[in-house]
């Protein structure tokens, strides 16, 4: 369920457009790393652990993971685990990083 509750003369311009971003940090770390809904897998570090994310999300974070991306959509190709017509699901493999370190990127 989601209850909204609107107080304008207790919010800042800011507040009223974006809500307040204390309770947006809330919120965007209960998808950090969630299977729920996510679109796109990694495979992370010479163990290959998964994680998992949303690209629109990463993308508007990150010019990096944006660029990736549209390269994919582009039909520019990326490093996949598979190939073929389920690549789509196939996760990025990202072995030289460590997932300690991919975890706080993704935070």
């Amino acid at each position: 369920s989601c209850t909204i509750e609107v107080v304008f003369d207790q919010m800042s311009n800011e507040e009223a457009r974006f809500g307040d971003p204390k309770i947006l940090a809330v919120e965007m770390s209960r998808i950090l790393d969630s299977q729920d809904l996510s679109d796109i897998r990694f495979l992370v570090g010479e163990e290959k652990k998964i994680f998992y994310g949303h690209k629109c999300v990463l993308a508007a974070r990150c010019e990096v993971f944006r660029a990736m991306f549209a390269e994919e959509s582009a039909g520019g190709g990326a490093k996949r685990a598979g190939a073929g017509p389920a690549a789509a699901a196939d996760p990025y493999v990202l072995s030289d990083i460590k997932p300690a370190t991919f975890r706080c990127l993704l935070e």
